[in-house]
């Protein structure tokens, strides 16, 4: 029979965790961040005009952290350039709907209170 040598992992390289660690604590910052908005700008203690900036700040943090999981963790920055933009861009622009979405429903909503006295 054929004796198993015990392998020396020695001379591996340790970034194969390191990368795991740092993008972990990247998203646990985007977390805590977005964790603090949600408890310090609560809705009922806030105007309507700093509710609407807390929400696009929320989203927005949402999309990055979306991107990066996408960019590490899918291992898009090893694919080419094109594809790259293929993918992360739609995800940019859905941002500035979001953006569009808000201020213009927030101007809705003073036209809409000023007109009909709400």
């Amino acid at each position: 029979m054929e004796k198993h040598l015990a392998t020396d992992h020695s001379s591996y390289n340790n970034k194969g965790t390191k990368w795991i660690w740092n993008i972990f604590w990247v998203l646990l910052a985007i977390t805590v961040v977005e964790i603090t908005i949600g408890l310090v700008f609560r809705s009922k203690d806030i105007s309507s005009t700093t509710m609407m900036w807390r929400n696009i700040v929320y989203l927005t943090l949402t999309f990055v952290k979306a991107g990066y999981i996408l960019y590490s963790y899918m291992h898009l920055k090893d694919e080419v350039k094109f594809l790259q933009r293929v993918i992360v861009w739609p995800l940019v622009f859905l941002v500035y709907a979001v953006l569009i979405i808000f201020t213009e429903g927030d101007r809705l909503l003073h036209y809409v209170s000023d007109v009909w006295h709400f």
